[in-house]
């Protein structure tokens, strides 16, 4: 976070060379309650309803056909950045079709997101269907998780699967360790650190393609079977890890840090929040073949993998439902005031 890549090598390389810590083998059971021990855990902080009486509310993380309240919506911006199985972004690969949107993938886009029309927690999770089945009952049950019936669905059509457990649907409380930091981010801080300071090399590929082999349930060897990552340029590189960082990362703390450190904040935090339309719209969409986008107005993804969603705007068939901004000076916090009136030597921070 300080852009003191040198020592973050050091100390990533360090840890890789323990030989204490590996990558989990399967991405979505890392995140289940169950998985309270695994090689990819350095950090944690152990939980036990038991021991200690505390539990953390998951109502916010269900969708509303289980009883939630479906406010933890991965965004439209997290949901463009990963990558078709071909590596590409989905404004440049051919295999992208927005009409079924999590085809041709990156798997960690279905174990990160709920994929349409796929079981999640009991019922079909479908924001495009009036009625959804029950898969305990087998029958078909009203559909609270679309605005096509309920004002309070998910505005944006998304809901959270990484790390959402139907563990928790009894009573919807979880002890669930906090994950602090895990291997995965040690990997990638590492390729970081190596394309920063431009020492890239055969270990600055390993630490990436060892994440996205993982990902694809394959060996780091079957190059074959997902996208590995060849390229030797820093600029190339640059643009690859700061979204594997976004995919494999999401939900884990770390954007914001990263794109404070990378001085990308002011580009995009000042993107809008995006939005399905409401009931009237959202049925056109679905009439003319422009759900789950727009068809003919892909978003633009840039070379820092920040998404421009200004084309499908344009279309009015998608909602910018909250105005977003980031000055300048809020890279660093302020100094608190009496702090800096019992020490001359504090000077405030820019723009405060």
């Amino acid at each position: 976070w300080m852009l003191d890549y040198e020592t973050a090598r050091d100390a990533a390389k360090g840890c890789i060379e323990l030989g204490v810590y590996s990558l989990h083998a399967d991405f979505r059971d890392l995140f289940l309650s169950r998985t309270n021990s695994s090689s990819e855990l350095i950090f944690s902080i152990p939980r036990s309803t038991e021991l200690t009486g505390e539990t953390m509310s998951t109502s916010s993380m269900y969708p509303r056909n289980v009883g939630g309240t479906a406010t933890a919506q991965p965004s439209w911006e997290l949901f463009c950045s990963f990558t078709c199985i071909d590596g590409l972004p989905i404004d440049e690969s051919d295999l992208f079709d927005p009409s079924e949107p999590f085809k041709n993938r990156d798997p960690r886009l279905a174990e990160t997101i709920v994929e349409f029309g796929t079981e999640h927690l009991g019922f079909i999770y479908d924001p495009g269907a009036l009625q959804v089945m029950n898969v305990s009952t087998g029958k078909m049950i009203k559909n609270k998780d679309t605005q096509l019936n309920d004002q309070y669905a998910a505005y944006n059509g998304l809901a959270l699967r990484k790390g959402v457990d139907e563990e928790w649907t009894d009573d919807k409380r979880t002890d669930t360790d906090i994950k602090i930091m895990r291997f995965a981010d040690v990997l990638l801080m590492y390729a970081e650190a190596k394309i920063e300071l431009n020492e890239i090399d055969a270990s600055t590929l390993d630490a990436i393609n060892q994440v996205r082999a993982r990902a694809y349930k394959v060996n780091l060897s079957q190059t074959g079977a997902y996208p590995a990552v060849t390229e030797t340029s820093q600029a190339a590189l640059r643009t690859i890890i700061r979204n594997e960082r976004h995919v494999e990362l999401a939900w884990e703390n770390r954007r914001w840090f990263d794109l404070i450190r990378w001085r990308l904040a002011e580009e995009a935090l000042i993107q809008p929040v995006m939005a399905l339309p409401t009931k009237a719209g959202l049925e056109d969409n679905i009439a003319s073949g422009d759900f789950f986008f727009p068809k003919d107005a892909l978003p633009e993804i840039d070379e820092n993998g920040l998404v421009n969603f200004s084309k499908m705007l344009a279309t009015g068939k998608v909602r910018a439902v909250v105005p977003r901004n980031f000055s300048e000076r809020q890279y660093l916090f302020p100094i608190p005031t009496k702090e800096i009136m019992i020490n001359d030597n504090l000077k405030q921070n820019p723009g405060y």
